[in-house]
């Protein structure tokens, strides 16, 4: 038999059972009429009422979780389209912004010249129909004048005439919200509803569409800076004064001058020449009379929002530095003379010989940093600038033109400290200075309450400046002492608060004349809203008092000059002796008993405070010792889950020793679970970091001649006291010339230095 297959694909397969109909009495296959079960059309539908069956189905059984997860579909859909609308319109404005700026269709894109009006007073009548009578501007004393008002009006029109004869000009009335009394009504707003009120903008609005106000200047200083229309006996304030304090080109600047009222030009001529002595003195107007009526005008503490719009611009805001000594136009810099003569007589001559004219005067300056030069040596240096052509009158008084040869050079290796910058040699003229009076006027020499660790005047405008204290800020100093922060604080228009440990200190000092109150007395400054005596290890604040403070600025007790102290004593730390009571009759004259308090904890202390009492974005500011090996630091700073650190600046001591003044910002609101997490860190950085601060060694750090013998070797049996590390405390960290980073050709140096103390 052959084993031949029959499957499907073989010869001789064949189908038992045809695939059609079969009519088994005849035999015979017929046709079938039966519609097919499904169609096209009928399954989707078949298919879709499954599925709403099912979700029915789901729905009667989980009525909640439907909700919810439909709930959670619909948020997500709308978020979503949020972000794209969101981002779409972006896109939009950048297309457009481009665009525009291809096309130049920026608003007054085309505007090259500023006219500016200066405000003198605000405009309080509700109607504009007197707007000729005193009775509708708010008056100072000194303006209660016949034809005051009248005045105001020559202003407005003759700037509105000026910016009409000029079709690419700008009007802008300058003037802030400087009365408190006349209410939030700006200066220049007033003046440009009064020029709208007399139609003097004109028919085809050509000069309104081109009126805009500048509403955050409080005197004639900013005026200028934030943009000149003003009386005729101002024109020597605004056009030499203030005009060279910003450094504005003389011959882009004209003046336009209305006479005083009728009978008041004399008053006014002599209190001008008062007011332009104080500015001769204080070009900045940052201390003094100047200052305190800056702050006065400023009643409703409107911030100036010009730099957190135009970034550019915020070099030009800070003109009440610290640090900055002045701007100048380098003509030469190397690090010999020879060099230098070089440069110098390769800078072009077209920005060279306008300031060499001969009817012009000049003074030149020799500064140092690092060394000094004797008087003989600067005469031999000037002489020795021979051939730069100098053709004017020398004028040591009141020159036109200040140039400056400043000389720096490497630390001597006797001084104690590390080297820092290299010998150079730099020659330019000065542009603008700034105004360091600030620190002779708040020197500690001349402070009236002084202990042994009070805050040099300067490195507590510094630390001011770095807790951006200003008017409406509240600043609180754990360690106030004698306050020397705080005064600084509220230099600076801040709201002050204190807090000390020691008791003899905040309440009594040397007696009712000498204390932390009468070093603010001293000043004429705003008093302390409060001093307390309190612990940094046990605040005295309730617990859920949060967000308090605008800036927290200290200076931490680490053990050199004054060791920090905390409450409880020694027994009672020890379990010696239990809690007690102090009695009524006692309690006036009780001083607390103290334990020593290490560093390690004030630190933890201070950062568990800070994220507490500090608002969102406030800074905490304090200095951080550090030992130096080999002239070096590894510095390991504390850290806060709320905080972060923006900035860290370092001051050399002594070859062993240095501090750094850190700057944090907080960054994260403060929870229990964030303050269980600080504390693992804080013992993590204590056990890692810390342990010559709990051991005690920082003092011997500073003070201790270690290896000066041997240092000494075998050369000389002899002490040689230069030798011997030394403690530097004041002074001892200085900022060398550098280049200002700025996009100038008149501004391309800064010369910065603490101060004109030298070391060596």
């Amino acid at each position: 038999m052959n084993n031949q297959s029959f499957g499907t694909g073989s010869p001789k397969s064949f189908h038992a059972y045809p695939r059609v109909d079969f009519d088994l009495e005849s035999g015979n296959a017929r046709k079938s009429f039966r519609k097919s079960k499904s169609t096209p059309l009928i399954d989707p539908i078949r298919k879709i009422n499954s599925v709403v069956n099912r979700i029915h189905y789901v729905c009667k059984l989980h009525p909640v979780a439907v909700f919810l997860a439909s709930l959670f579909v619909c948020l997500t859909i709308l978020v979503v389209l949020s972000v794209y609308e969101t981002r779409f319109r972006m896109m939009g404005f950048r297309r457009n912004d481009d665009l525009s700026l291809s096309l130049g269709l920026y608003p007054l894109a085309n505007l090259r010249n500023l006219v500016m009006v200066a405000g003198h007073s605000v405009y309080t009548s509700t109607t504009c129909g007197k707007v000729d009578s005193e009775d509708s501007w708010f008056l100072e004393p000194y303006q209660k004048n016949p034809g005051q008002a009248a005045t105001f009006l020559a202003h407005i029109k003759v700037g509105v005439e000026s910016a009409a004869k000029d079709k690419r000009s700008l009007l802008l009335f300058s003037g802030g919200e400087t009365r408190k009394d006349a209410g939030p009504r700006s200066e220049a707003q007033s003046y440009w509803s009064v020029a709208e009120s007399q139609g003097w903008f004109g028919q085809q609005d050509s000069v309104r569409s081109r009126a805009l106000t500048e509403e955050h200047a409080r005197d004639s200083f900013e005026n200028l800076l934030f943009s000149v229309v003003s009386y005729d006996f101002k024109k020597e304030r605004f056009a030499h004064l203030h005009r060279l304090a910003i450094g504005f080109p003389d011959r882009r600047f004209f003046y336009i001058g209305t006479p005083a009222a009728p009978g008041a030009q004399e008053a006014a001529e002599k209190g001008e020449a008062h007011v332009r002595a104080q500015f001769q003195e204080d070009p900045y107007g940052c201390l003094g009379s100047l200052h305190r009526k800056r702050l006065k005008r400023d009643p409703f503490h409107r911030l100036i929002p010009y730099p957190n719009g135009c970034p550019e611009l915020k070099g030009l805001f800070s003109y009440c530095g610290i640090l900055v000594k002045g701007f100048y136009e380098l003509w030469g810099q190397g690090s010999s003379y020879q060099e230098l003569e070089k440069a110098i007589k390769d800078f072009p001559d077209e920005r060279k010989l306008p300031y060499l004219t001969s009817d012009s005067t000049f003074r030149i300056t020799v500064d140092s940093f690092g060394k000094v030069i004797s008087f003989q040596e600067q005469n031999e240096r000037i002489q020795g600038l021979s051939y730069i052509p100098f053709k004017g009158r020398v004028d040591l008084r009141k020159p036109e033109h200040r140039f400056w040869l400043i000389e720096t050079d490497d630390y001597g290796s006797n001084n104690g400290l590390p080297p820092v910058v290299q010998r150079t040699i730099f020659f330019g003229r000065e542009v603008g200075a700034a105004d360091r009076k600030l620190l002779p006027t708040y020197q500690l020499k001349s402070r009236r309450y002084l202990g042994p660790t009070a805050m040099d005047a300067e490195m507590a405008f510094l630390m001011a400046n770095q807790g951006l204290a200003q008017p409406g800020k509240l600043v609180y100093d754990p360690f106030v002492g004698t306050g020397s922060i705080l005064v600084a604080a509220a230099h600076f228009g801040a709201m002050t608060m204190g807090a000390d440990i020691d008791i003899r200190v905040v309440r009594d000092g040397r007696g009712p004349n000498c204390n932390v109150w009468s070093n603010f007395e001293q000043y004429n400054l705003p008093m302390p809203i409060s001093l307390l005596r309190a612990d940094n290890n046990l605040p005295p604040w309730r617990s859920g008092l949060k967000e308090v403070f605008d800036a927290i600025i200290c200076d931490p007790p680490y053990g050199v000059r004054a060791g920090g102290r905390k409450s409880g004593g020694r027994k009672l730390l020890r379990g010696t002796v239990g809690p007690y009571t102090v009695p009524e009759e006692k309690r006036l004259d009780h001083i607390p008993s103290t334990a020593p308090y290490s560093l390690a904890e004030c630190m933890h202390d201070l950062l568990d405070l800070s994220a507490k009492m500090l608002v969102m974005g406030g800074r905490l500011v304090f200095f951080f010792p550090v030992v130096r090996e080999d002239g070096l630091t590894n510095a390991q700073f504390p850290e806060h889950p709320c905080f972060t650190l923006i900035a860290s600046c370092e001051q050399i001591l002594s070859l062993r020793y240095s501090r750094y003044l850190l700057t944090m910002v907080k960054t994260g609101a403060y929870t229990e679970e964030i303050g269980e997490s600080a504390q693992k860190k804080h013992l993590e950085f204590k056990e890692n970091h810390l342990k010559w601060l709990e051991d005690g060694n920082l003092h011997s750090a500073v003070f201790s001649p270690a290896d000066s013998q041997e240092a000494l070797g075998a050369k000389s049996n002899k002490f040689d006291r230069d030798s011997k590390p030394k403690y530097r405390g004041k002074y001892a960290s200085m900022l060398p010339v550098v280049p200002l980073p700025v996009d100038s050709s008149l501004i391309e140096l800064a010369y910065l230095q603490s101060n004109s103390a030298y070391l060596g």
